[in-house]
């Protein structure tokens, strides 16, 4: 199953979240040689001087067939996600991708790259970090054990000022603006929280601050779950000076807040922190507050470790492709309300 010295894992996109991928996998003591790759020649040089315990290719293609990779970490642009990923599964020594989201940019590209895991028997991990953030963890158990009751409301907020330069302005090549590159992480939460289908959604597109871009720079959006719990959205990369991201969870006995952020004019989250109150107290009659804090939690090292441990069959992943679907068809659902000034979408319905 694997090479004698450990496992080879290629990189394939040197951006912000490639270099993260590559530091923690060179960490990683059961990964052997990590293999990048950017057609950007300058890059390539980069990190090759920066890193020296990795080789670098020019073309994705030529890594695959020379290096017969174990695993590959898909960190490119949203239009070629499917693309390359559907190369990937097809080379019969590569056992799984951790794939960026969002995995498409169509259903089209979507099904068929979920066709293919199937009948090629290929892992496909889904980058959806939160799921790896110890403070969302936690909310999560928190809610599985029934602390705040049973849950009726969720609000999920997201604000990061970015650029959308390049591609990702251009609709055909990113697929969607805020909602699909940052929002589609809210999005996810919702989803893990709930643990139920989601069987309608309404939502608002805006262009704020970025007004020559094909895509929307925020997003508003209503999601109804199957198990009557409601949820809502708002996110933005319109706003300026603050970083922060996060959920409210509001139960029958009491509610959990779970929160990132980065201080004002910062660039990088700081600080996770989550709140617990409770109404059913021995401590109080009037309830009782729990704070924790997580400075600096490096959520990519945990979802990169876990890659490797789903490598060696020791883990399953906790977000296959079949799971980030249910986020992707929530997007497209709210993308097609937006289309129709808000209308509500019932994603069972005709």
């Amino acid at each position: 199953m694997m090479k004698k010295y450990g496992l080879k894992i290629g990189v394939i996109g040197l951006g912000f979240i490639g270099e993260i991928y590559v530091k923690h996998l060179l960490d990683n003591p059961e990964v052997y040689k990590v293999f990048i790759v950017s057609r950007n020649l300058e890059k390539r040089e980069l990190f090759k001087a920066k890193y020296r315990k990795v080789e670098v290719f020019e073309d994705f293609r030529d890594m695959i067939e020379n290096v017969q990779p174990h695993g590959v970490c898909v960190c490119t642009p949203n239009y070629s996600h499917a693309e390359i990923t559907q190369y990937i599964i097809n080379n019969k020594h590569t056992m799984g991708v951790l794939l960026e989201k969002p995995v498409a940019i169509s259903k089209k590209q979507l099904n068929s790259l979920i066709e293919t895991a199937q009948r090629k028997n290929r892992m496909i991990l889904v980058s959806h970090s939160l799921r790896f953030a110890t403070p969302y963890v936690l909310a999560k158990k928190q809610l599985g054990l029934g602390r705040i009751g049973k849950t009726l409301y969720i609000e999920g907020g997201y604000k990061w000022f970015k650029n959308f330069s390049g591609w990702k302005g251009l609709k055909q090549l990113s697929g969607g603006g805020f909602l699909i590159q940052s929002g589609i992480h809210i999005i996810d939460a919702f989803i893990w929280y709930a643990d139920s289908p989601v069987v309608g959604v309404s939502g608002h597109s805006a262009k704020l601050f970025h007004k020559n871009i094909e895509v929307e720079d925020t997003f508003f959006a209503e999601l109804h779950f199957s198990n009557g719990v409601f949820a809502k959205m708002i996110g933005s990369s319109a706003t300026k000076g603050f970083i922060d991201y996060g959920l409210e969870i509001y139960g029958t006995q009491g509610s959990i807040k779970v929160r990132s952020n980065a201080l004002p004019g910062g660039l990088e989250i700081l600080n996770h922190t989550i709140s617990i109150f409770n109404e059913r107290s021995d401590l109080s009659p009037y309830g009782a507050l729990t704070n924790f804090s997580w400075p600096n939690h490096d959520m990519w090292k945990e979802e990169v470790n876990h890659f490797v441990n789903c490598l060696l069959g020791k883990d399953k992943p906790l977000v296959s492709i079949q799971e980030a679907k249910k986020a992707m068809d929530v997007c497209f659902a709210l993308y097609e309300s937006d289309h129709q000034d808000g209308k509500y979408i019932d994603l069972y319905g005709e």
